[in-house]
């Protein structure tokens, strides 16, 4: 294992972009190359908000915390009806095939159960349809059929695992939006596959 001295040695012949991509990229550092990055920012005077965009990244959410900002993401306005609350998360998967290509998409969106639903039904339909027109989709289409019905009787547990994956993948992100109580727009961009716009210091 590189020791902190090693670390700091490396950190210090990087330009500054280096050091600022690390900095937007955090998640997953040791604590010592955490320590040693907060260093070289002060250091190189950088934007301090790059302090607290590392802060912001490596410290999980756990316990309490995650609890609270479920609730918070539960109790928010379905951002695709802008009626119905009681958000969760929910997987949707469609296959397209044309001869020799097949195509899946898999994505999540943060809705309520209404808009779930009619989303699953326009996801199963669309593969359905379209599924099967190349050899690979004879095999995956009836599979992602069959999984897509599986998955209406498992939304709790899957929505759980999805929520957390979504909150350990945009930490600095939900912590941002709960300081600037802009949670509502943040699940927007996500739902929207946007996210990633926002993704620097604010």
């Amino acid at each position: 294992m590189i020791s902190a001295e090693e670390i700091a040695h490396n950190y210090q012949r990087y330009e500054d972009e280096k050091i600022e991509y690390l900095a937007l990229n955090s998640k997953g550092l040791r604590k010592e190359a955490v320590a040693v990055l907060k260093d070289e920012i002060i250091h190189r005077n950088l934007d301090v908000r790059l302090l607290q965009w590392v802060d912001f990244e490596t410290i999980e959410f756990e316990g309490f915390e995650k609890e609270q900002l479920i609730h918070k993401i539960s109790n928010l306005i379905c951002p695709n009806c802008n009626f119905f609350s009681d958000l969760k998360a929910y997987q949707f998967i469609t296959v397209v095939s044309f001869i020799t290509e097949c195509v899946t998409n898999e994505y999540t969106q943060i809705i309520c159960n209404q808009c779930a639903s009619k989303e699953r039904k326009n996801s199963m339909l669309q593969t359905f349809l379209l599924g099967w027109w190349s050899l690979k989709g004879l095999f995956v289409t009836p599979i992602t059929l069959i999984n897509s019905i599986i998955s209406i009787f498992r939304e709790d547990a899957q929505s759980t695992q999805l929520l957390n994956e979504f909150i350990d993948s945009h930490r600095a992100v939900l912590r941002y939006s709960l300081q600037n109580k802009n949670l509502d727009e943040i699940i927007t961009l996500f739902n929207q596959n946007q996210l990633h716009t926002i993704q620097t210091i604010q």
